[in-house]
């Protein structure tokens, strides 16, 4: 009976350890709540945006696993070969702009490279917003551009243990022709385990992008459908005057997280301009599948 009885309270102390670890992982890889980070640039200094209309895609990388299981359990080879992949898909594409998630620089558990740099060979220039930062995880949100970046910021949500902190990084980027003389690019990655977690992170997204000036674009794995009044997604786009493509629609052919055979990756933009063109890839380089579109802006004579 004393035998069972210490059992089971060695039991208990080691479920308390394990449950305090769970909560505490995450709090010490938590970044900065906010932090201006650096644009990074390949080559020559990156030209400035004068066009009318832009190219983005949104893209999920799930941390360089493609399709296969957790990323800790594939060789650096394998995690190599799926971002160049990836790579591959943009250049196919032509995007002028990737807002990427789940973005390694150096995590130990998707080999000994950046997949920022990685992905830098396409672009001019890039931004990352490192929400995880610490233990020897780097890893987060960020922005791919073929035009200068004036400047970068990355928002780190209040940590929602035991899952890892989320959060959004904006890329602002000059363009004479808008009547703000620029626009704000914004990645972003919601927490995917809680409704009441995602609620409170587009509410502290709405409160900091509220306060910007120039228009905005979001862009990012929202972990959810706009069409659930739970999500708090309407609110969010009314807020901000921002919408997206078919919002209401549910066709196979606009889901992005095959898995659950979900739509939750979604590119918003302002009420006033214009998606000329949208559709999701069916290249099997992550879980989720990337969406590629043409968006045309309100410029100054219009």
């Amino acid at each position: 009976a004393q035998l069972r009885r210490r059992i089971g309270i060695i039991g208990l102390l080691v479920c308390a350890v394990c449950v305090t670890a769970l909560y505490l992982w995450p709090l010490l890889m938590a970044a900065p709540a906010i932090q201006e980070v650096p644009v990074r640039t390949r080559g020559e200094v990156a030209p400035s945006h004068f066009k009318k209309h832009v190219r983005v895609v949104c893209a999920n990388l799930a941390h360089g696993r493609g399709v296969s299981g957790h990323q800790m359990f594939q060789s650096t080879d394998v995690i190599a070969g799926n971002i160049s992949a990836v790579l591959a898909v943009l250049q196919r594409v032509g995007a002028d702009l990737v807002c990427a998630q789940e973005l390694d620089d150096q995590s130990w558990w998707t080999g000994p490279f950046s997949h920022v740099d990685a992905l830098l060979q396409e672009y001019r220039c890039a931004v990352h917003g490192p929400h995880v930062d610490g233990l020897g995880l780097h890893y987060g949100t960020g922005v791919f551009s073929r035009f200068r970046i004036e400047s970068a910021l990355a928002y780190t949500f209040p940590p929602t243990p035991p899952t890892m902190s989320k959060g959004f990084t904006i890329a602002t980027i000059p363009n004479p022709l808008i009547k703000a003389g620029k626009y704000h690019v914004v990645s972003v990655h919601l927490d995917f385990a809680s409704t009441r977690a995602r609620r409170n992170q587009l509410r502290h997204m709405a409160d900091y992008l509220s306060t910007l000036s120039a228009p905005i674009m979001v862009i990012g794995d929202f972990n959810a459908h706009v069409k659930d009044l739970d999500s708090g997604m309407a609110h969010f786009l009314e807020r901000l005057g921002l919408k997206t493509y078919q919002p209401l629609a549910t066709s196979d052919d606009l889901v992005t997280f095959p898995f659950s055979n979900s739509r939750i990756d979604w590119i918003c933009i302002p009420k006033s301009w214009t998606f000329q063109t949208f559709h999701v890839l069916d290249d099997q380089v992550s879980d989720h599948r990337f969406i590629v579109a043409d968006i045309a802006f309100t410029t100054r004579k219009q």
